[in-house]
């Protein structure tokens, strides 16, 4: 239910992680907070959300500031270094990263790419994904702003990604 993930998102989720990111694949909702390493994972069955689980990033990661979700995926933002993390939902202990930019703000999937937006270089970095959905080690295209990205988003229309993004 729309209104339902509108409340958890900056909502205390029964360990003070605060505000942070959502992310929704199937009936599964991601929130996450700038203040944890925790990820809490709720299950929608009909009207209602369930707490399903926690996922536990470890110690070195101090908080959480955006998620995007692809299948079999969950891609976070580290608060502090403004790394990406990608994290594998079947065998959650298996993380691959740290991978990202400075000030990281903000995460979405679309296909086989992975859009990171930077506010302090103003910038939209485009990561290849590989077919199991990780970062592919090359070096990532870059879209640089004249201001700040406030939003964007993308999709991948006959083979090529489109990009819409404002600030």
């Amino acid at each position: 239910q729309p209104g339902a993930v509108g409340a958890l998102h900056g909502a205390q989720l029964g360990d003070g992680i605060g505000e942070g990111g959502l992310a929704v694949l199937g009936d599964r909702i991601f929130a996450s907070g700038e203040l944890s390493s925790t990820i809490a994972v709720f299950e929608a069955r009909g009207r209602k959300l369930h707490a399903v689980r926690k996922l536990d990033l470890g110690p070195k990661l101090r908080g959480v500031r955006a998620l995007a979700a692809a299948e079999g995926r969950l891609y976070a933002v580290d608060e502090l270094g403004g790394h990406v993390i990608t994290i594998d939902l079947a065998n959650p202990g298996s993380q691959r990263g740290p991978r990202g930019g400075e000030a990281t703000v903000a995460i979405a999937h679309a296909e086989n790419h992975l859009l990171v937006s930077c506010l302090t270089d103003r910038s939209l970095s485009i990561l290849a994904l590989d077919d199991a959905g990780f970062p592919i080690a090359e070096p990532a295209r870059r879209i640089v702003h004249d201001g700040p990205i406030w939003g964007f988003d993308a999709v991948v229309e006959v083979g090529a990604l489109l990009i819409a993004l404002g600030g």
